[in-house]
């Protein structure tokens, strides 16, 4: 399993961003190989970037992260604009997570399976809000639909994708998050959604994602 590096953000300068775009733009029935800390060239349809876009590189994971979000420490964590926490040190309850060994340590089947399952969401880090952080945390319980899908990489990995609602005693509902990538055994989860941000930013970023450094 490769090693934890801080992580670092990719020098981009606005002529490599609008080149970045124009690639990505121009790239119709042209291969374009994954590379090391573009993702946005690491796909034939390449990834549209919007103008503040980062790219980031964390635990040999390459992917974009839009303006205002930031990496925390050393082990994946990617937190949305204005979320609480220390940022030296605290990862709050609405960053998008990056775990490796996931179904290794048990969280998850090895094919990503499980995210079809009512309680697939069940995480010892996915509690109630106002409980997080504290002793004897409240488990929340699914209401609603769960949402099911799936996709592909820029690096060409499948990834399966389960979304739930879920509510505690005071009755208000919040969104979790799961992303699952069975041929690297890596999960990508938000306990809760920010819904300032919204599931599909989170979800932008998953599909930012090469893995061709993680894997090579």
């Amino acid at each position: 399993m490769p090693s934890y590096a801080a992580p670092r953000r990719a020098a981009l300068s606005l002529l490599g961003l609008l080149a970045l775009v124009s690639a990505a733009a121009c790239a119709n029935g042209v291969e374009v190989r994954p590379g090391p800390a573009r993702p946005a060239a690491s796909a034939t349809d390449g990834f549209p970037l919007r103008a503040d876009d980062a790219l980031y590189a964390v635990n040999d994971v390459n992917l974009v992260l839009p303006d205002g979000w930031r990496a925390i420490g050393s082990d994946g964590c990617l937190a949305p604009p204005g979320s609480a926490g220390d940022p030296q040190d605290s990862c709050p309850p609405t960053a998008l997570r990056i775990r490796t060994g996931a179904a290794e340590d048990g969280h998850i089947d090895a094919d990503g399976g499980s995210l079809d399952e009512k309680d697939g969401w069940k995480r010892p880090w996915t509690v109630c809000p106002g409980s997080v952080g504290q002793v004897g945390s409240v488990t929340p319980e699914p209401v609603g639909e769960r949402e099911r899908g799936g996709f592909e990489l820029v690096s060409g990995e499948r990834v399966e994708s389960a979304a739930w609602t879920l509510a505690c005693a005071d009755g208000r509902p919040f969104e979790t998050r799961i992303w699952y990538v069975p041929g690297a055994d890596i999960e990508l989860d938000v306990p809760i959604v920010d819904p300032s941000v919204g599931g599909e930013e989170y979800e932008r970023i998953v599909r930012s994602a090469d893995l061709s450094r993680y894997l090579g």
